[in-house]
């Protein structure tokens, strides 16, 4: 059968006939573009099976021509060869950190063109990695974060627009347990997770941070945790001495993959069974954001710690604890104002004396200050 070809612009392809063990085998060749190890754009050759539907040579010449159109959208765009695999590597190798769920993200999407990645993908690894459903900030820090961030380092601003789930930015009431939770729950707890809860609630670290930590990143001797490359720099966490008891503690510790026994990948198995001791104690079930970031963040400013102090405990901006605990620091600004102003009130602006219920609360408000001020703690751990 002659050959016919079709031929547009730079790049052409033509439908040939392949005989093989007595059967026909149509292909499509051309050159396809290609960037080399240099960083220059070349081209090499390819050939494509048209597949069964492609019966007569009218369907294979418009498949040619269909061809061509995406190879010269390449060859205008070469961006677009970048897979999402090369642009992960491209990100890990600028000193990112790992995303915590990089091996469910890069199966899904590595063999796919970055500018093929779009809302509908994204839905549909969303409920692949969290079967059981996740919140909104969940999904937010730990996939479109991280792949808006790889999407727009390899393709700037040609990068797919990608929507954020609705409500990530939402600021939801901070609840944390009180302390006979902590109490009821601790004999219901194994080793393992007696030293988790008490390195939450001591450090207010979130759990990716401590089940991805290996044995190689406790120095028993000195106490430091290294949690690796965080959202706000590379972060080192002097243990509290306590915390530190527990962690040693744990059975064969030294020879285990993960830290606290679980990986990051484990996350909801870990959650889970720590479900499971609180249904065993009869108590209410917190999230260990809750019994842990929440509770660590609460009492340091409740403590009356500084902003700024607070945010470089944790790991995290002034205005990140602004924004998410701004109510609590309101309140001890407020008590704090009161204080000094009581004593103000008491000084020049009460010339009768403090009489009555007023008076009393002003004296208990300047007397409870000087106290603060004169029993400030000495030092910072954690």
């Amino acid at each position: 059968m002659p050959q016919r070809r079709q031929a547009t612009g730079k790049a052409t392809l033509a439908p040939v006939a392949r005989r093989k063990n007595g059967k026909v085998y149509w292909l499509a060749r051309g050159q396809v573009p290609e960037r080399r190890a240099d960083g220059s754009l070349g081209s090499r050759r390819h050939e494509r099976g048209f597949g069964p539907d492609i019966t007569t040579d009218r369907k294979r010449i418009a498949q040619c021509e269909a061809w061509n159109i995406e190879i010269e959208e390449r060859f205008k765009n070469p961006r677009q060869l970048i897979t999402f695999s090369r642009a992960y590597k491209n990100y890990l190798g600028k000193g990112h950190p790992l995303p915590l769920k990089a091996l469910g993200i890069l199966e899904f999407l590595g063999d796919r063109p970055c500018t093929d990645i779009d809302d509908t993908l994204m839905d549909e690894l969303g409920r692949r990695l969290w079967p059981g459903g996740a919140a909104v900030g969940t999904l937010n820090r730990h996939l479109y974060t991280p792949v808006i961030s790889i999407l727009h380092m390899a393709l700037k601003n040609k990068a797919p627009e990608l929507q954020r789930p609705k409500g990530h930015r939402d600021v939801h009431p901070v609840v944390i347990p009180p302390e006979s939770w902590y109490r009821t729950l601790w004999p219901h707890l194994n080793p393992n997770q007696k030293a988790f809860v008490a390195f939450l609630a001591m450090h207010g670290r979130r759990t990716s941070e401590a089940l991805g930590r290996s044995p190689q990143d406790l120095n028993p001797q000195t106490g430091i945790l290294d949690l690796g490359k965080t959202k706000t720099g590379v972060r080192q966490v002097a243990l509290h001495p306590g915390s530190l008891q527990l962690i040693v503690a744990m059975p064969k510790w030294e020879s285990r993959k993960w830290l606290f026994g679980c990986g990051p990948e484990s996350d909801n198995s870990f959650r889970r069974d720590l479900h499971k001791a609180c249904m065993r104690a009869g108590l209410e079930w917190y999230h260990p954001h809750s019994f842990g970031r929440h509770t660590s963040v609460t009492r340091m400013l409740q403590a009356g710690w500084s902003v700024a102090h607070v945010a470089d405990a944790h790991g995290m901006t002034p205005e990140m604890v602004m924004r998410r605990y701004g109510h609590l620091t309101k309140k001890e600004t407020t008590a704090a104002l009161h204080a000094v102003g009581g004593e103000l009130f008491q000084r020049i602006f009460n010339t009768g004396g403090n009489v009555g219920l007023a008076g009393a609360l002003i004296d208990l408000a300047a007397t409870e200050h000087r106290q603060e001020t004169q029993e400030t703690p000495r030092k910072l751990t954690g």
